[in-house]
């Protein structure tokens, strides 16, 4: 049985559509994994709640712990000194 010409436009514009479809469908869900793995997660375990960062946010985090680790030592060596004159 062979088709048409008109009938394998009709397939061909379905094809697309689905295609389409389908692209939209794959792009949607990996924004949502992206979103995701961006986004904090908080886990219950046994009565003890775990907090989960992503990557960039432990930097950030590291990067905010070093300065204020920074300006308490220099706090200490201020009063050391303020004491010791």
């Amino acid at each position: 049985m062979t088709l048409t010409k008109r009938q394998r436009n009709i397939i061909d514009v379905a094809q697309w559509i689905l295609i389409g479809i389908m692209l939209f469908v794959c792009t949607v869900v990996y924004v949502g994994n992206v979103k995701l793995s961006n986004e904090d997660r908080v886990l219950k375990k046994e009565s003890t709640y775990i907090k989960i960062y992503s990557d960039h946010r432990i930097h950030e985090l590291e990067k905010e712990n070093k300065e204020l680790a920074d300006s308490l030592l220099k706090i200490t060596e201020k009063l050391k000194e303020s004491t010791v004159n």
